[in-house]
């Protein structure tokens, strides 16, 4: 079960391994897809940070889309 703690106001955040794994990035991005498609869209744009987790999550991330039709530009990290 998705802790309903990690999600604030602009973003999501959580102890890695503990309130984020891949199992909570992939249900969270999958029902994120659903709201994309349920809004006419078909692209989503990912960046990410520099932190460990950041390409796992990313990879996640756009695995998910493309299951989901969602095309991705992975736009790279914010150094």
């Amino acid at each position: 079960m998705i802790s309903p703690s990690i999600f604030r106001q602009y973003d999501i955040r959580g102890r890695v391994g503990t309130e984020l794994d891949n199992d909570t990035a992939a249900q969270i991005t999958a029902a994120f897809c659903a709201h994309i498609h349920d809004n006419g869209r078909h692209t989503l744009i990912v960046g990410r940070d520099n932190r460990a987790s950041s390409l796992q999550f990313r990879d996640i991330v756009v695995k998910v889309c493309l299951e989901n039709g969602i095309d991705v530009v992975d736009i790279g990290a914010f150094l």
